[in-house]
């Protein structure tokens, strides 16, 4: 059943892989912001070089990116449109990110990414999913939905300046958030225990801070939640769900925890 899983969404992903854009289909049109960042691996944290990425741009050609020798990238995306990066590498879970926008007067729209040089993706090796699995396997995937999983982080990862800082905070979630999707499509969220497991008990957030909603209709959704701390604010993120993909919300950049301090700083708020 754990392969099973894997195979459906390796599968169901490749069927609806777009082609290459070519490099001048990647120009975006009048003002573009510079966006930048890391491919690095769930749980290792070591930073992937050399591989693909594609940022899907709103009614644009889809933009492809590869890492340096250091696994950092960046791309140049036209201001005020939304887009979407997305994962693609071999050994790998292929996984769509949240959708995002960038650029002066974007500020107010849903997916501001205040931070355009941190926005790190996490890549899932496809035997750390198979070993997960095993708490998913008594639900079948629909081949007309989608998974979405996120990580709740402590408001402390947003502050951080750099990938540098995320590295040795372990553990990294927000415990005690309740989770919800936006609007509701009647799926309850699962979270993953201290041991980074998925379990179906859990009705919060535990210092792991993972979450994720299976067999989501395709839309477009707002992940967000509320906790008890008066001084803290879940950050919501938007999700474009397709059928048959993954969305995986990774750090820093997910669903996670801000301080409502931090939120009044205008060059870092998120």
């Amino acid at each position: 059943l754990r392969r099973t899983l894997i195979l459906f969404l390796l599968a169901c992903f490749r069927a609806h892989e777009p082609p290459p854009a070519t490099a001048a289909q990647s120009l975006g049109l009048g003002a573009e912001t510079q966006i930048s960042g890391v491919v690095f691996e769930f749980e290792t944290r070591v930073l992937l070089p050399n591989v693909a990425l594609t940022l899907h741009v709103q009614d644009r050609a889809s933009i492809e990116v590869s890492t340096n020798a250091k696994g950092g990238w960046d791309a140049m995306v036209p201001d005020g449109v939304p887009f979407t990066p997305q994962l693609a590498i071999n050994g790998y879970l292929p996984a769509r990110h949240a959708t995002f926008v960038v650029g002066a007067g974007s500020e107010q729209q849903p997916g501001h990414l205040a931070k355009p040089g941190r926005l790190d993706l996490q890549a899932v090796p496809l035997s750390v999913f198979d070993e997960m699995a095993t708490s998913l396997a008594g639900t079948p995937l629909r081949r007309d939905a989608c998974l979405i999983v996120d990580t709740v982080t402590v408001a402390q990862v947003y502050a951080m300046a750099s990938f540098a800082d995320f590295i040795p905070l372990r553990p990294h979630g927000e415990p005690g958030v309740q989770m919800r999707l936006e609007p509701d499509p009647g799926v309850d969220p699962i979270y993953f225990n201290e041991d980074v497991r998925p379990d179906r008990s859990l009705s919060q957030t535990t210092v792991d801070g993972g979450v994720l909603w299976l067999n989501v209709p395709p839309g477009t959704y707002t992940i967000t939640g509320e906790q008890d701390d008066p001084s803290l604010e879940v950050v919501p993120r938007q999700v474009d769900c397709r059928a048959g993909e993954l969305v995986n919300l990774n750090p820093p950049m997910g669903a996670g925890t801000v301080s409502y301090t931090h939120l009044t700083l205008p060059t870092n708020r998120e």
